[in-house]
């Protein structure tokens, strides 16, 4: 009885020059440390690891067994390197499970990135984040300024009101 060869199944070869830019693919998985395999076309036949570079959970309604389609790049445009950027969404979808996105009216509301004004609104709280330094503001009217150094200073003058001010 003659056997068969055996044939081994390898990726084709890949033209660099086509992952310099972002690309649709599908995480097909996650390891048992937690880091997904992504799949995608003109890649590797077999699904590879993938980083993720964003904190964006992947979207919950769609079918895992699909795979959840995400946006690629690739670390020096090494299709066995990629990094998810995003998760892609068939429409907005807000973070927290009943929370709405309202589009309001009002033009003084909205976010004019060339206006006069940026004006942010929420209901509790608005967080504004940089490394070790952030400022909360809270609905209750309290504001929270953190860092590792502060620096107050003024060309004209420089006040500091409150029923009470306390140092240390």
């Amino acid at each position: 009885m003659a056997s068969q060869p055996i044939r081994i199944q390898r990726d084709p070869v890949l033209d660099l020059s086509d992952f310099n830019e972002a690309r649709l693919g599908r995480m097909v998985g996650i390891d048992d440390q937690g880091r997904p395999f992504v799949s995608f076309k003109g890649g590797p036949v077999k699904p590879v690891i993938a980083r993720v570079a964003t904190q964006d959970p992947p979207p919950n309604d769609i079918d895992p067994a699909e795979g959840v389609p995400v946006l690629l790049m690739f670390e020096e445009t090494d299709p066995k390197r990629p990094i998810i950027v995003g998760f892609v969404r068939e429409a907005f979808s807000a973070r927290t499970p009943g929370a709405q996105m309202t589009v309001l009216p009002d033009k003084t509301r909205a976010i004019e990135l060339n206006g006069k004004a940026l004006i942010f609104e929420g209901q509790e709280e608005i967080v504004l984040r940089c490394g070790q330094g952030s400022l909360t503001i809270r609905a209750n009217g309290q504001i929270v300024v953190k860092g590792t150094r502060l620096v107050s200073r003024a060309s004209e003058t420089n006040k500091i009101r409150g029923a009470s001010v306390q140092i240390n």
